[in-house]
C-alpha cells in the first residue's frame, strides 16, 4: 500500500496507490480558520487510520483515537486577555 500526502493551500490531498490501475483521491479541504483546519486535519488522521490502521472495536484492548484537545497553555492565554 502506498499513500502520498500532499499540502495545497487551502488543505490536503490524499492520493491512495494501492491499485495501481485506479489511485484514489481525496480532497481534505480546511476553511477560514484555524479551528476549521485542525477539524481538517483530525479527518484526514482518521481516514489514514482506516485505511492502513489496524482493525480494532469497542472490545479491543488498545485503539488508536484521534483527539482535538487545547494547547497546555490555552488557559493562560484566555486569563491573560481580560
Amino acid at each position: 500500500m502506498s499513500l502520498v500526502i500532499k499540502m495545497v493551500s487551502n488543505g490536503w490531498i490524499l492520493e491512495d496507490h494501492s491499485d495501481p490501475e485506479m489511485v484514489r483521491v481525496q480532497v481534505f479541504e480546511g476553511g477560514d480558520r484555524e479551528e476549521d483546519d485542525v477539524k481538517t486535519m483530525q479527518q484526514l488522521l482518521y481516514t489514514i487510520n482506516d485505511l492502513v490502521g489496524p482493525t480494532t472495536s469497542r472490545y479491543s484492548e488498545h485503539r488508536i483515537y484521534v483527539r482535538i484537545e487545547p494547547g497546555d497553555k490555552f488557559e493562560d492565554l484566555q486569563e491573560s486577555g481580560d
